[in-house]
C-alpha cells in the first residue's frame, strides 16, 4: 500500500532548522528562540503524524475496506466490444440508428463514451466529425421525476443550443430553436427544428442512455411523444440516435404495443440490423489476446480462472481479471481464492439487481430453466426474450442457462430465497 512520503520534506526542515539554530547560537535573541521552540515542535508533531499515517495505512482491515471500495466500481472498458462498436460508428457516418441491449450497465456506458471522445470521433470520422453535435442523456439520471416531453428535449438538446449560440453563421438554427422551445417543443416545431439541422450540414447525434426508463415517466410513456419521437428519427437524417436498454426491442414493442393506433413498433426503425444484443460473443482465441494484450497475469491458473469465469463474455472477463488484479495488488495471500470471492460477490450484487428490475413472470422463467422445470408451455414470449438477451439458450430441444457461474449463483439459493428476489419487484 502506498503511502505519502514525507520523509524527503522531513529531512530537509530538520536541515533548514539545524542551520537556523547554528547561526543563531551566536547571536541570541529571545524572539528567535521562541520560533525555534515552536519549529521543533512542529517537527516532532509532524514526525508522529508521519509515523501514524504510516501505520494507518497499512493495516489490514484499512487495506480490505479500500480493496473493497475500490472493486466495488470496477473500471470496466469495452474490450471485446470492437465489433459492435465498428459497426455502430458505420451507422452514425450513413445517418442510422443503433440500439445496445445489455443487462450490464457499466459495459454499455463504456460504449457509449467511446462514441462522446473528442479523439475517437476524428479516428471514426476525420474531417466530418465537425459536422456531428453529440448529446448525452440518461433517463433515469438526468430527468426529474415528473418530466414532461418539453424538459425532455430541452436537456436532450441542450449541447446544441450551447453549440448554435457560441456560432454567429447559425441565425437561422438559433431561431428555429428559439420557437421550437417557445413552443413546448411539440413534435411540428421539433420537425421544423431538426430540418434545420441538416440545412446548415450537420447532425445531432442523441445518445439516450437507460431509454427503457422512458416506460416509468407517465407523461412520456404517451402516444404523442412516442410516435413523434420515431416520426423525428425514422424521417430525418439529421437526427441520429444511439439508445441503450436492459430489455430488447422485442419487449419493449410488447410493453408499448397498446399505444400505437396503428400497431407499428415506436422503434421499427432500429429493429434488426440496429440492434446489438452484449452477449457472450467472444471466441477462445479472443479471450486469450485479451488476457495476453491487457492484463499481465503469467500463472497459468490465473489465465484458466479468467477463461472459465468470462465464458465467452467481455464483461465477465473484466471483472474476473479486475478482482485478480485487485487481490495481487493488495497482496492477499491467496489471491485466486480472494478473486473467486469478489467476483461471486459482485456478481450477486448484479444479478441481485437484475432479478429485482425484471417482470415477475420472466424470473420465473428464468428460475425455472436453472432449475430445470419444465414450464416453458406457460412462459413462450418470456422465454424468447432471455434468449434474445443471451441468457438462455437451447440445446438439445432444452432450454439451458448460458453462463455456468450464473447458475451455479441460482442453485446456490433457497426457494424461499428466489420467490423473494423476484416478488420484489411487484412492491
Amino acid at each position: 500500500m502506498k503511502h505519502l512520503n514525507l520523509g524527503t520534506y522531513i529531512n530537509i526542515l530538520s536541515i533548514f532548522v539545524g542551520i537556523i539554530s547554528i547561526i543563531l547560537t551566536i547571536r541570541t535573541n529571545p524572539v528567535w528562540e521562541v520560533i525555534i521552540i515552536a519549529l521543533m515542535i512542529g517537527l516532532i508533531i509532524g514526525l508522529i503524524f508521519h509515523k501514524f499515517l504510516h501505520w494507518f495505512t497499512n493495516q489490514p482491515w484499512f487495506i480490505a475496506w479500500l480493496s473493497w471500495l475500490s472493486i466495488n466500481q470496477p473500471i470496466i472498458e469495452s474490450l471485446g466490444r470492437e465489433n459492435e462498436i465498428y459497426q455502430i460508428a458505420n451507422r452514425i457516418r450513413t445517418g442510422e440508428s443503433s440500439a445496445i441491449i445489455g443487462l450490464f450497465r457499466e459495459e454499455k456506458v463504456s460504449i457509449l463514451k467511446t462514441f462522446q471522445d473528442k479523439t475517437q470521433q476524428q479516428n471514426f470520422y476525420g474531417e466530418r466529425a465537425g459536422e456531428l453535435v453529440f448529446s448525452y442523456l440518461d433517463v433515469a439520471g438526468d430527468l426529474p421525476k415528473r418530466c414532461t416531453p418539453s424538459q425532455f428535449w430541452k436537456k436532450a438538446l441542450s449541447p446544441l443550443k450551447k453549440k448554435i449560440s457560441h456560432n454567429p453563421d447559425w441565425n437561422n438554427l438559433r431561431n428555429k430553436y428559439k420557437e421550437s422551445e417557445e413552443n413546448q417543443f411539440k413534435n411540428e416545431s421539433l420537425r421544423e427544428l431538426i430540418d434545420e439541422i441538416g440545412e446548415v450540414n450537420k447532425q445531432l447525434v442523441l445518445i439516450i442512455d437507460r431509454f427503457d426508463g422512458i416506460l416509468n415517466f407517465p407523461q412520456l410513456k404517451q402516444t404523442t411523444f412516442l410516435a413523434g419521437f420515431r416520426t423525428l428519427a425514422y424521417r430525418s437524417n439529421p437526427l441520429i440516435l444511439i439508445v441503450t436498454a436492459k430489455i430488447s426491442l422485442t419487449e419493449f414493442r410488447r410493453k408499448t404495443e397498446h399505444l400505437s393506433p396503428d400497431g407499428s413498433a415506436f422503434l421499427n426503425f432500429i429493429e434488426g440490423f440496429g440492434e446489438y444484443i452484449l452477449g457472450a460473443t467472444l471466441t477462445e482465441t479472443q479471450v486469450d489476446t485479451l488476457i495476453q494484450e491487457h492484463f499481465s497475469f503469467n500463472e497459468k491458473n490465473d489465465c484458466q480462472f479468467i477463461k472459465e469465469y468470462a465464458n465467452h463474455h467481455p464483461y465477465f472477463l473484466q471483472l474476473a481479471a479486475n478482482c485478480l488484479q485487485h487481490a495481487y495488488q493488495n497482496k492477499q495471500k491467496d489471491p485466486l481464492q480472494t478473486a473467486k470471492e469478489e467476483f461471486f460477490r459482485m456478481l450477486e450484487e448484479r444479478l441481485t439487481a437484475i432479478l429485482k428490475f425484471w417482470p415477475d413472470n420472466i424470473c420465473k422463467a428464468f428460475i425455472s430453466v436453472a432449475k430445470n422445470y419444465d414450464l416453458s408451455i406457460f412462459f413462450e414470449g418470456e422465454l424468447e426474450e432471455l434468449r434474445k438477451l443471451d441468457i438462455i439458450k437451447k440445446k438439445d430441444n432444452q432450454w439451458q442457462v448460458s453462463c455456468p457461474i450464473c447458475l451455479e449463483w441460482i442453485k446456490s439459493k433457497t426457494e424461499p430465497e428466489l420467490k423473494k428476489l423476484c416478488q420484489k419487484q411487484n412492491k
